[in-house]
């Protein structure tokens, strides 16, 4: 008896890989089918399934075209053996492709799309750090690029000889597709005689660019856009696979990223590889296409989010040396970029180089279309994106789901939607719109609506935020998303403040706050040692030098941020020790630890206070230490930031990656505006009277508080009277009391939206 053996890990990979490649191409040659009686259907080729399809393949080719499509079909066929399994497989296959045209399920789910990305998440998804634009997303995206006013586009046959597209990473083509159909009604619009053959062929042959390092990408891409159209033929396209990863020569390859180092990118055509004699023998080589810089009308992308934490998963590679020399390219090229400007952006993820690229590309007056990280709106890693983008661009529109948080499928990942259209004219003269969705299209065609209602609801909006500017998308009486402009010079350094929350009101509420109350910067209020502001150390730090201790030690500790802590004084039942792991610990502690500290990632859904004092100096693992310039100030640090006031700027200057989770950053901590003109003696007073009170989770806190009771409402009714501010306290807790990122309740899309 024979063993079998068992495959490994790669070789399965390689095998669904090439199952997805004779799929795809199954699917369009039985689409072609019945389009055209030269070729033979899936349904008649009974047996022989290699040899026959083989020959369909190469008569499709040589007849009809389609070469781009259908050489990897066959580099794949011929790649198996002739063998029983073989015929057995491509049976399953073929009535696998049959099955799927004959339930209309194709195009109207993007079901290979899915499949791609189900596929790659098996595979290299873990590594590449991609996810699935949904296809509502895409539709609304590409929708609103296109059909946004624009002085110089009018989608006419002369326009189009001369306009392109490019997606840079283009995935499955999901997002390159929804342009296709953006871009086909306008045409039917604009275009005085369309004709949607001649369209398809453009579209293909010179419009619609896309990269991919992954060739099945590239194959499905390209599949995903000859299916709008059977009749429109092309010959060639500009869906290219790029190399990436180090080959057999040493010689460093980084997808679209070489692109940041000049203004040509090597290609895996498709056709025969060049071939180079050398000292060792003949080579194959990659040939070059010329991607000229500020030659494209559109960007857009949903590009990969891997970033330089702990794990490093940048650019995919399970082999260690190769991700080395890849990660010291890309190091090399960043440092070589504006004379070094954009040093330090490895750290938001290949996503921020992605957008540089973008840049490149674009011409002026074009526009870029992003799925991109919340983490985009107020993150210190992405501050020099944020500038790249304030300053050349018009951000037209910042679109942030308040339903799932995401817009890809396969994460919860916090995303926004962002279009920025290239220009010259002054700031003063621009406006961003926001969107906030509080219920996510689930299909293409609710995606459609949604667009046409924010296109004729950013017409009419006359008023800004700040002037209580905005408006209501309704369906049936449900809001379906919110919309309202803000002066594009106010984004400046934090872009999230003006969609911290799902309702207007509050970004409303919280920039006025902002702007009204005389105030000082955190950093103002804490000691400072050479230079250097004394705000504590992160936890990866603390968690090098101890472990938690179940016995008393000198080194009293905060683990964790519990429920439980759910009072501004924290006695010594709270706190816990720590054993040092080496030498340094005990220096370590004695210069970091405090009796102040604030949270440094609250989980606002659960927790109830952002600052507490402790009965004794401590160091915490999730919490800043912070240590006052003086003992009098602690009172007033501790008051304002456990009021509804201080609650919504520390949240302003977080980072929001994950619905009720929020990062605060040292850099930004010490930003968080702290009132300059209370009388402290009063604070302390306060202070002393509500410390060891106890609050509530948020969402029953600002419910009560809304009654006219519990400890926030009593500490803000405080700072009410000693700031002399007149304010009606009562709707902004409502609507605290219902918004999502505090409740995670997403359902409550029916209550009142009037302002009061």
């Amino acid at each position: 008896m024979v063993k079998k053996r068992k495959r490994k890990a790669g070789e399965v990979d390689l095998l669904r890989i090439a199952s997805f490649i004779l799929l795809n191409t199954m699917i369009f040659h039985e689409k072609l089918a019945n389009m055209n009686e030269r070729i033979t259907s899936l349904k008649e080729i009974t047996n022989n399934y290699q040899s026959k399809l083989i020959e369909e393949w190469e008569k499709i080719i040589n007849e009809i075209g389609y070469h781009s499509i259908f050489h990897s079909g066959l580099q794949v066929l011929r790649s198996y053996p002739s063998s029983p399994q073989t015929e057995c497989i491509l049976k399953e296959l073929k009535d696998l492709t049959l099955n799927i045209l004959a339930s209309g399920v194709l195009l109207r789910h993007d079901l290979m799309g899915r499949v791609y990305h189900k596929l790659l998440l098996q595979t290299a998804g873990g590594y590449y750090a991609t996810y699935y634009t949904s296809v509502p997303a895409a539709t609304l995206l590409a929708e609103l690029i296109i059909k946004t006013e624009h002085k110089d586009w009018k989608f006419t046959n002369e326009f189009l000889e001369n306009f392109t597209i490019i997606d840079p990473a283009c995935g499955s083509g999901t997002l390159l597709s929804a342009l296709y159909a953006a871009i086909r009604d306008k045409y039917i619009i604009d275009c005085p005689s369309p004709d949607l053959n001649w369209l398809h062929t453009i579209l293909l042959e010179k419009v619609i660019w896309g990269f991919d390092v992954l060739d099945f990408a590239t194959h499905l891409t390209l599949m995903t856009l000859a299916l709008h159209n059977l009749k429109g033929k092309f010959e060639d396209s500009h869906i290219k696979t790029l190399p990436n990863g180090v080959d057999e020569h040493g010689n460093v390859y980084l997808g679209t990223l070489d692109y940041l180092d000049g203004q040509t990118l090597l290609v895996k055509d498709y056709r025969e590889p060049i071939k180079r004699k050398t000292m060792s023998g003949e080579r194959e080589e990659f040939p070059e296409i010329l991607v000229p810089p500020n030659n494209f009308d559109v960007v857009i992308m949903n590009p990969p989010f891997s970033r330089s934490a702990k794990p490093n998963i940048k650019f995919g590679y399970a082999d260690e040396e190769a991700r080395k020399l890849m990660i010291e390219k890309l190091k090399k090229l960043t440092e070589r970029l504006n004379n070094g400007k954009y040093k330090g952006i490895g750290k938001a993820g290949l996503g921020a180089y992605f957008v540089i690229i973008g840049d490149k590309m674009l011409k002026l007056n074009g526009r870029m279309g992003l799925v991109m990280p919340r983490a985009i709106l107020s993150g210190v890693s992405w501050e020099k994106i944020r500038e790249l983008l304030q300053d050349k661009y018009e951000i037209e529109y910042i679109i942030s789901n308040f339903d799932t948080w995401s817009w890809s499928e396969d994460t919860d990942l916090g995303e926004v939607l962002i279009i920025a259209r290239k220009t010259d004219k002054p700031e003063e003269e621009r406006e961003t719109c926001y969107v906030n969705i509080w219920k996510k299209p689930k299909n293409a065609i609710e995606s459609l609506f949604l667009s046409q209602k924010i296109l004729r609801e950013r017409k009419e909006l006359a008023e800004t935020l700040l002037e209580s500017g905005w408006s209501f998308i309704k369906q049936e009486k449900e809001v379906k998303a919110a919309i309202y402009k803000v002066p594009h010079k106010s984004l400046r350094k934090n872009w999230l403040i003006f969609c911290l929350f799902r309702h207007p009101e509050l970004n409303k509420f919280t920039f006025e706050i902002m702007q009204t109350i005389p105030s000082r910067p955190l950093a103002s209020f804490l000691a400072q040692e050479r230079g250097e502001i004394k705000s504590g150390r992160d936890i990866a730090q603390i968690k090098s030098l101890f472990e938690e201790s179940s016995t008393i030690t000198p080194y009293p500790m905060l683990w964790g941020h519990q429920s439980n802590m759910n009072r501004m004084f924290l006695d010594k039942s709270f706190i816990k020790y720590g054993e040092p792991k080496n030498s340094k610990a005990h220096k370590f502690h004695e210069k970091n630890k405090s009796n102040l500290l604030i949270a440094e990632r609250p989980h606002i859904n659960t927790e109830s206070v952002l600052a507490v004092e402790t009965e004794e100096k401590v160091l915490a693992t999730a919490f800043w230490e912070l240590i006052p310039k003086e003992d009098k100030f602690l009172p007033l640090l501790l008051l304002w930031l456990n009021s509804t006031f201080g609650f919504v700027l520390t949240l302003a200057h977080a980072v929001n990656s994950k619905a009720q989770i929020f990062k605060l950053k040292k850099e930004r901590l010490h930003d968080i505006p702290i009132p300059s003109n209370v009388d402290l003696t009063h604070v302390k007073e306060k202070y002393e009277e509500v410390k060891k009170k106890e609050f509530k989770p948020y969402p029953q806190e600002f419910s009560l508080a809304s009654q006219g009771k519990g400890v926030r409402y009593d500490i803000d009714k405080f700072f009410v009277k000693e700031l002399n501010l007149d304010i009606n306290l009562k709707p902004i807790y409502e609507m605290l009391s219902e918004e999502p990122s505090i409740t995670l309740q997403k359902n409550n899309t029916h209550y009142t939206t009037k302002r009061h």
